[in-house]
This record gives structure tokens, C-alpha cells and sequence, in this order.
């Protein structure tokens, strides 16, 4: 037995996670905070603002929802948080393998120069998908497939309506 489990029995082993996740305080406001690490009792993120010893939050974690907590340590910018009801093992491994929403990048929403970055958080094991090309079309073309398709679609629609008539004689 680790002389962690003989000072703290009910103290679950801890799994690195590095997710982002969302936050809400008392004041229901949502925040993206970043898990550093997940146990079945509760975890440790980092967040910029204030949260007391005692507050109440919830966590959205992907793979497993929305979980009541309450702030149990407070260490410059790392919250640690204790769960009102104990996470599974299921719970555990479906947040180490679950994934946040993907994030693209668009110009709408690209970091200014000297911004952080968010970090890329690929689950472990997978590798992030390769950027695809975007292929444009010129409008004559968007035109073109426009008009064959309706063209095509009711001719097929007209042969429909002529089986359907001989049919009827």
C-alpha cells in the first residue's frame, strides 16, 4: 500500500487529461478552463479568475457531461475540485477518450499576433487530421451543375409520371 492510500484511503489515482472544458460558477457565467488532471473523485484545472476554497461550480467534461463540484484547493491558478458524487472507472476512460468540440481555424477567429494559442488536444493515440485543400468552383461551373441537376431531376420525374399513366391504361 503507497503511503499516499494509507494517509488518504479515499484519494482515487489521478490520469493526466490536458482538455479544455467549461466552467460555471454561482454566477451561471459559462468559462473555458483547461482539466490538468482527472481522478474519480475529482480534478485539477487551471483557470485564470478567483474561485474560493468552498465555492460551488459545475464542470462540462466532454465525454461524460455536466458534474457538481466544490473547490477543495487553491494554488496560484490551479483549482483543485472535489465532485459531490464520485466520477466510475467508465466515467474516467470515456473522458480520456472522448473529445472536445473540434476547433477550426478560421480567420474570424484567429489569435492576434502575440495572443496564446489554445493548445492542440488530440487524444492519446490519434493523430490530428491533415488539413484539407478547399476546392473552389467559378459561378459559370456552380451554374452549369445547377441547372443539369434540376434538368436531370425532372426528366426523372416526368419518366416517373409516364410509367405511372401507362401503367394506368
Amino acid at each position: 500500500m503507497s503511503l499516499v492510500k494509507a494517509v488518504a484511503p479515499d484519494r482515487a489515482d489521478r490520469v493526466g487529461l490536458e482538455r479544455v472544458s467549461t466552467l460555471r460558477d454561482v454566477s451561471d457565467v459559462p468559462t473555458d478552463v483547461v482539466i490538468k488532471n482527472l481522478s474519480r473523485s475529482g480534478c485539477l484545472f487551471q483557470y485564470d479568475g478567483v474561485l474560493p476554497p468552498g465555492c460551488r461550480i459545475s464542470l462540462g467534461i466532454a465525454g461524460i457531461g455536466i458534474r457538481e463540484a466544490r473547490i477543495i484547493r487553491v494554488v496560484g491558478t490551479e483549482h483543485g475540485c472535489e465532485f459531490f458524487a464520485p466520477l466510475n472507472e467508465t466515467d474516467v476512460s470515456t473522458a480520456l477518450a472522448g473529445s472536445s468540440v473540434v476547433q477550426g481555424f478560421f480567420e474570424w477567429n484567429a489569435p492576434l499576433e502575440g495572443e496564446p494559442q489554445m493548445p492542440d488536444f488530440a487524444p492519446l493515440g490519434f493523430s490530428q487530421p491533415e488539413a484539407r485543400r478547399e476546392i473552389r468552383l467559378s459561378l459559370r461551373l456552380k451554374v452549369a451543375i445547377i441547372v443539369g441537376a434540376t434538368i436531370l431531376l425532372w426528366g426523372v420525374i416526368g419518366g416517373i409520371v409516364a410509367a405511372l399513366v401507362a401503367l394506368t391504361r
